[in-house]
């Protein structure tokens, strides 16, 4: 049976321990959590303790120096690097990422596996919480997967958009009349089988700053031959409310132009061949009552996937 493995990035430790204590719920129990982060703030570290606490589960924890600039492509693949040098990834395995400051719905983890028995890719998509939604959300909400009254009809019309444009994107890319971005992932919440993201070479640790990076992943996916699985309605996260810094209109983003470019389908700088940067280290959070374990500084160039 393939395993399936929650990865989540994040660079605060605001609202992350919420994000991980939604894989409590999960009516698919996932074999391994991973959270990566673009920092090393002992806060972070006590948030993911918190929720380890709450979940009764050890969670896997990725740290390393921030560098300065955003570099969600190199935390994801810190996150995956650390996994293969903490249990193996095995080709048919499933990866399913998340941002930090995101909750899953409890059948979310299922969804994405269902899907990946027959599809490379899976997209789900996300809710955006309110503030006043974000405020009224405890441990306990989290812990049950019982949000009351979401979505609600105007966040599902959104939701409804989102999935008719992807729909869409999808036809047209039977008929070669898309974007090789399209139908976009997004990076709050996607997965893929552990070979397909060997054979892109995970993330293009080139793309720094917010966003683009997850664009890139999915065109060279589907350069590779990979089927996307659209499961936006039925798949989704929720977005906790807070200050973003998100790019505003997708081609004011100043590496928007690159996604039109020519690309490789394994990028040169990924999870096997990662751009410098201050050694990751991996640990393997535990609830109090157990014995955390610290794992070795992992070695991005050579760790391997399968």
């Amino acid at each position: 049976m393939p395993r399936v493995f929650a990865v989540f990035i994040t660079h605060t430790h605001e609202r992350i321990a919420r994000s991980v204590m939604s894989m409590a719920c999960q009516t698919l129990r996932p074999d391994g959590i991973v959270v990566s982060c673009d920092g090393d703030r002992p806060s972070i570290r006590a948030e993911i303790q918190r929720a380890c606490g709450k979940l009764d589960r050890p969670v896997l924890l990725v740290t390393r120096a921030h560098t300065g600039e955003a570099r969600p492509a190199q935390t994801r693949n810190n996150g995956v690097r650390a996994l293969v040098e903490h249990t193996g990834v095995e080709d048919d395995d499933r990866l399913v990422f998340f941002d930090g400051d995101c909750m899953a719905a409890p059948d979310v983890l299922e969804i994405h596996s269902r899907a990946l028995d027959t599809h490379h890719l899976c997209l789900g998509w996300r809710v955006e919480l309110t503030e006043r939604q974000t405020r009224t959300l405890t441990d306990e909400a989290a812990l049950a997967g019982t949000i009351a009254s979401l979505p609600t009809p105007e966040q599902q019309a959104e939701l409804d958009k989102a999935a008719r444009s992807h729909g869409r994107r999808a036809l047209l890319r039977m008929l070669s009349l898309t974007k090789p971005h399209k139908p976009q992932v997004l990076g709050a919440n996607f997965g893929v089988r552990g070979w397909v993201y060997r054979a892109v070479n995970g993330m293009d640790e080139t793309f720094t700053g917010w966003g683009m990076e997850d664009d890139d992943f999915g065109r060279r996916v589907y350069a590779l031959g990979g089927q996307p699985a659209l499961r936006l309605r039925s798949c989704v996260v929720l977005h906790q409310h807070h200050p973003t810094r998100a790019r505003g209109k997708w081609k004011l983003n100043k590496q928007a132009p690159r996604i039109d470019h020519a690309f490789e389908v394994a990028c040169r700088h990924g999870l096997e061949s990662p751009l410098a940067q201050p050694t990751p280290h991996a640990e393997l959070v535990a609830p109090a009552a157990r014995t955390a374990g610290a794992i070795a500084p992992t070695a991005p160039a050579t760790a391997r996937v399968g």
